[in-house]
């Protein structure tokens, strides 16, 4: 933008573009001489605390105060190392470190030359990384100084050995598996991959595996004091309270049965049997038979007597409540009671006549009489 005024044009303001650069504004100055008094005392502060230039108000020269701040971006230097960066985009501050300020940086020694390799990492007197470097020494030991003979099938490798004087092979022991002590082992089920912590050893014999708690199944004992029943009391029921197994002991009754019911079932049920001891009697249920075919029609009786005619009548009372009608009956008589709707919290009763004539008369009350016209109830609300 405009940088410079021209006489007798003097610099009444100074801009800011979306870049960041400053200009000017110029005006033709009035008479006068610029004093204290001519210039005003406002701060920028706050979140209007950025300054962009000057304007002239109320014969003042004021500052003019922005919340904007203005973009830019330029090279900076961090523990005096140059290449960084930083910068504001108008949203927000970017900044870039250069190598170096974060960590370790190359020296010049980084690569290798010919043959040689890696051996080691250091620093130089900079501090800075750099390679040390070597020879590339080869083995002589290949794949042909491997043996690949192999253990039997009843066999376990024991160890290596020189099985030539230029070749290294496995040393084969007939014993079958060497033992271990008891070691952590974890289990885990096929149905939801949980596992359990248990134990495994071998002592040259057998395995002996210890399967933790919950690994097949809910975890049960036996309460040792009600484990079995005594004399001649005989099981009759089994409990299982908090994972902890009982049996319910009862006297072994070896008296015959007293008596013997027989209870009739509908046609197609399942049999019964009950025992009760109390009485000691055996109930059984028996399922009646299939229905047997339809006789013959009988013989057609006497004419019935003639019918009583209903009397209705309804009740003279008018309950209140919500709208229903109900009907009882007592004997021949049919009685009908109507409940109609109560008034609305809220609401008052009115009566209004509607006349020919297209007038409306309010009435007093629901006896009130309407001359020429029609009555009608009505529901006001304030």
């Amino acid at each position: 933008g405009t940088t410079n005024c021209t006489l007798p044009q003097v610099v009444i303001a100074l801009t800011i573009d979306t870049n960041g650069d400053f200009g000017v504004n110029c005006g033709t100055p009035s008479s006068g001489s610029l004093s204290s008094s001519s210039v005003s005392a406002t701060q920028c502060s706050g979140s209007t605390g950025f300054a962009n230039g000057l304007t002239y108000t109320n014969s003042k020269l004021t500052i003019a105060c922005t919340s904007t701040i203005p973009t830019f971006s330029d090279n900076a230097y961090f523990n005096s190392i140059s290449g960084g960066t930083f910068g504001y985009d108008g949203s927000s501050f970017r900044v870039t470190l250069p190598s170096g300020v974060m960590g370790l940086t190359l020296g010049t020694t980084i690569t290798c030359s010919g043959s040689d390799k890696v051996s080691a990492l250091t620093t130089d007197t900079s501090g800075k990384l750099k390679v040390v470097c070597s020879s590339d020494t080869s083995s002589a030991f290949s794949s042909s100084n491997i043996s690949t003979t192999q253990c039997a099938s009843n066999e376990f490798v024991a160890g290596l050995k020189a099985a030539t004087t230029t070749s290294v092979g496995v040393n084969c022991s007939t014993r079958t598996l060497p033992s271990f002590s008891t070691t952590s082992a974890s289990f885990k089920t096929s149905s939801n991959g949980t596992s359990y912590t248990g134990s495994m050893a071998y002592d040259g014999t057998s395995f002996t595996v210890i399967i933790p708690s919950g690994m097949m199944g809910s975890t049960v004992s036996l309460d040792s004091a009600n484990d079995s029943c005594s004399g001649t009391d005989k099981v009759s029921a089994l409990t299982l309270t908090s994972g902890v197994f009982r049996v319910v002991c009862t006297t072994d009754d070896v008296t015959p049965i007293s008596s013997v019911a027989v209870t009739p079932l509908n046609v197609g049920a399942t049999p019964t049997a009950t025992y009760t001891t109390s009485n000691k009697r055996l109930t059984l249920g028996i399922p009646a038979g299939a229905t047997g075919a339809k006789g013959d029609t009988g013989a057609t009786g006497a004419n019935g007597a003639d019918g009583i005619s209903p009397t209705i009548s309804v009740n003279s009372t008018i309950n209140n409540g919500t709208a229903a009608v109900s009907v009882a009956k007592t004997a021949n008589d049919y009685k009908f009671t109507f409940t109609l709707p109560t008034i609305p919290t809220g609401y008052t009763e009115k009566y209004a006549c509607f006349k020919n004539d297209g007038s409306i008369q309010i009435l007093a009350n629901s006896n009130s009489s309407c001359t020429s016209g029609t009555k009608y109830t009505m529901l006001l609300k304030p």
